[in-house]
């Protein structure tokens, strides 16, 4: 009744953890119960108890665009990133409000820590698999931090279905040329990743010829470390996985190759979706070392 709901929520301020956090387990999940949730400012609340149940209780709220923004707020809080189990709880009510999430990260001002990048991973990988992505809003936000850029892309290559690729309009196309040139080299090759898997080469031909023919130099120089070199490989067969191309990966296991990067490209040619690869594998399977 109104006068339970009245005590409850009255009980969001006072001064025992327990007491707060048995009142957020209790309010019912309405328009109402959210906002007296985030205007008692409980993502923030001092124990971390009561920050996990408040996420927990915002992630069963119906969708708010300041809900989603007050995920994002609290995600800066280094204490609340760093936490495994408030980040889970965090991506699951950042899921439930996407659409003020994403504008919260995207917000000026210091950004989210790299601990809380696997969110904004959760979340737009789950925006991709429902084919609702808001692309620029999410682009802004990429263009943040090196670390949120990749993990918004890496979710959106994992989500995306190839069968349904966007149809980019010029705002989209835009913000994908921008944040082309705002990321680091890694968050490029994931954008070139991305639009390969969108079947769209002409999203990106400059750059695709270039970090191709820098991802090759990598993959053939034995004065870059091994675990460059391998990467070089997962990220060439992710952009162009054709028979040249796997060959070119098994001709750097030679026998004074280092087992940690025969590992590393067998690996690597084990991500190709070519037919043909298998066959390429096995015709080399005798000259390959027992380590």
């Amino acid at each position: 009744d109104a006068a339970a709901l009245n005590t409850a929520l009255g009980a969001l301020a006072h001064p025992s953890a327990g007491v707060r956090r048995a009142a957020i387990q209790v309010v019912p999940r309405t328009e109402a119960s959210l906002a007296v949730l985030l205007a008692r400012g409980v993502l923030t609340d001092p124990s971390a108890q009561v920050r996990l149940a408040a996420l927990l209780a915002v992630a069963e709220m119906p969708a708010s665009d300041a809900a989603g923004r007050a995920v994002a707020a609290a995600l800066r809080d280094p204490a609340t990133a760093g936490d495994r189990w408030l980040r889970e709880a965090a991506a699951a009510a950042a899921a439930r409000h996407p659409a003020g999430f994403v504008a919260g990260v995207a917000e000026t001002g210091s950004p989210l820590p790299d601990s809380a990048a696997e969110v904004a991973l959760v979340v737009s990988r789950h925006q991709a698999l429902r084919n609702t992505v808001d692309l620029p809003a999410w682009l802004a936000s990429a263009r943040r931090s090196p670390a949120l850029g990749d993990a918004i892309v890496d979710g959106f290559i994992a989500g995306w279905n190839a069968e349904a690729p966007p149809r980019l309009d010029a705002a989209e196309r835009t913000a994908l040329q921008e944040t082309m040139k705002a990321m680091p080299e890694t968050g490029r090759d994931r954008l070139l990743v991305l639009a390969r898997k969108w079947n769209r080469p002409d999203l990106f031909p400059d750059e695709a010829v270039a970090a191709t023919a820098r991802l090759k130099t990598t993959l053939a120089d034995a004065q870059v470390p091994d675990a460059r070199r391998a990467d070089a490989a997962r990220a060439l067969i992710s952009l162009q996985d054709d028979p040249a191309t796997v060959r070119l990966v098994l001709d750097q296991i030679q026998l004074q190759t280092s087992p940690a990067l025969a590992l590393g490209l067998l690996r690597a040619v084990g991500e190709s979706r070519n037919p043909v690869t298998g066959e390429d594998l096995l015709s080399r399977w005798g000259r390959l070392t027992p380590s």
